[in-house]
């Protein structure tokens, strides 16, 4: 599946007219979002030092928005991308990652998700006793396991 594009048009959200992929801002409120979607609060870049913004998970900036633009932008995204925002991950195993993309920092927990519950895998050797590869793990931002 390919990465979502932002909107030509930066504008703000509403209840009354949810916001697709990649639009916003969404001011950190996943209800103006549309269903199954998620508002990722993200910093853009700073006016004194053009610092890279923050990058949000599924989505490429190549519109009105960059990824560097200043302030705070915030927008809808798809935690599940690539799978499809009402995907089940009933079964699998899964791992929280930032909405950027990055490693979560300090939980590095793998779950398997049982009856709709994410339920952790105790240990190293419980996990190399199930299963022969780490290849299984599905690494999606923590509001698709939500």
């Amino acid at each position: 599946m390919e990465m979502a594009r932002l909107r030509k048009k930066y504008r703000p959200c509403s209840k009354e007219d949810k916001c697709d992929i990649g639009q916003g801002s969404c001011e950190q409120d996943d209800n103006l979002c549309a269903k199954g979607l998620k508002c990722a609060f993200r910093l853009g870049g700073t006016e004194f030092n053009k610092n890279q913004g923050e990058a949000v998970h599924g989505i490429v900036f190549d519109g009105d928005l960059k990824i560097n633009d200043t302030g705070h932008n915030d927008i809808c995204y798809n935690p599940k991308w690539p799978d499809p925002p009402d995907h089940d991950y009933e079964g699998k195993l899964v791992r929280s990652i930032l909405a950027g993309g990055a490693k979560s920092c300090g939980d590095n927990t793998i779950y398997l998700i049982l009856d709709g519950v994410r339920r952790p895998v105790p240990d190293t050797e419980t996990y190399d006793g199930m299963w022969d590869s780490y290849d299984y793990i599905i690494e999606r931002p923590e509001h698709a396991f939500a």
